[in-house]
């Protein structure tokens, strides 16, 4: 299987769901596309995308279950460390590939589900992308101090 083929596969059997929510003044502007809201999903999304990516990767061109145990506890920055203390080249592979996949991930097909005006949360849903793609859910409210508080459930794999 290659390296392409792997990643497409995890992404695309990946489930997801997102929330971004917190308190806020009714009224609220916020966008299902605007870059802010879409940025958090994106740096939520990465740690369990990139675990998956990293770890489905070794699995696959390893052979052997070895340099899985290696790392399946970690999340995906202990994951890069580990990779970068590691004299085996293998690991250096998973790194550079999972890191080519994050870098590409990315939402499509963007949109409102629903407004909530009382509370100033919007319900959103989009396709998490990279290779493959896997539907999400997501919403987002401010905080009263005006900062985005993001919660995320779903994307443990």
């Amino acid at each position: 299987m290659s390296s392409k083929t792997v990643a497409f596969t995890t992404l695309s059997t990946f489930t997801a769901i997102i929330i971004i929510s917190a308190c806020s003044s009714p009224g609220s502007s916020l966008n299902c596309s605007s870059r802010e809201v879409q940025d958090l999903v994106i740096q939520i999304a990465t740690d369990p995308v990139g675990k998956s990516v990293f770890t489905s990767f070794l699995a696959n061109k390893s052979g052997s279950v070895t340099p899985l145990y290696q790392v399946k506890n970690k999340n995906y920055q202990e994951m890069i460390d580990f990779s970068r203390a590691s004299s085996e080249p293998l690991f250096k592979e998973a790194e550079e590939f999972t890191s080519r996949i994050i870098s590409k991930l990315h939402l499509e097909q963007v949109r409102l589900v629903k407004r909530d005006e009382s509370v100033g949360r919007i319900n959103c849903a989009a396709s998490l992308v990279a290779n493959g793609g896997a539907d999400i859910a997501y919403s987002a409210q401010q905080t009263e101090a005006g900062e985005l508080y993001v919660e995320v459930y779903g994307l443990d794999s």
